[in-house]
């Protein structure tokens, strides 16, 4: 989730001045207000996002994406310019020096329980609205599981569900990843018997 700090309204340009001059918090522009993403992350959640920059950055050099990370925001509407934690645009638009990708084809959010309900819901509005955004993954940090959600020819969305040993598709860049390289040195808490929680 956000919370929103302070009732003052800004327009867009107003938002990326306050962004610049508080590099230390991460916002989202929603409305006229920014919003500022709750912290919360983990080592998990570090890690698995470290691990999708990397996997990006080499599978897509010397070709015509860029993967961006969680400083990147996307532009939704005039008016709404979120921050996944990363994010591929193949669209040269989006190439030069900008403050959001407007084209983007896919993102990606590390699930943290701050945030899970937001990313799930609310992001998943967001994104599909968005034409050029062919997939949009959510990668859990409570166990190996990946669930990307992909729009089909028809604008209908599928969701395919990855699990440990299964070979991760990006298809709107042409990109096969092993689950496994995701979750490197990534380590979950022990569970006990008596631990119901998912």
């Amino acid at each position: 989730m956000a919370i929103r700090p302070f009732q003052q309204r800004m327009n867009v340009e107003e938002f990326f001045e306050f962004c610049r001059t508080h590099p230390e918090e991460r916002y989202e522009y929603l409305h006229g207000y920014a919003y500022r993403l709750m912290a919360g992350g983990d080592s998990n959640h570090s890690l698995i996002k470290m691990n999708v920059y990397r996997e990006f950055g080499i599978a897509l050099r010397g070709g015509p994406c860029r993967a961006y990370d969680s400083d990147m925001h996307v532009r939704i509407t005039d008016d709404q310019f979120v921050l996944p934690d990363a994010s591929v645009s193949c669209d040269e638009r989006d190439h030069g020096i900008v403050k959001a990708l407007t084209y983007p084809c896919l993102v990606v959010e590390v699930l943290s329980p701050s945030t899970k309900r937001y990313d799930q819901a609310q992001k998943l509005a967001y994104y599909s609205s968005l034409p050029s955004i062919k997939e949009y993954a959510l990668i859990s940090t409570n166990e190996k599981l990946v669930v990307v959600h992909r729009r089909q020819q028809n604008e209908s969305w599928v969701t395919h569900i990855y699990r440990a040993g299964n070979q991760v598709a990006f298809t709107s860049i042409g990109l096969n990843l092993s689950i496994e390289v995701l979750y490197e040195n990534v380590i979950f808490p022990t569970k006990t018997p008596d631990d119901s929680s998912a």
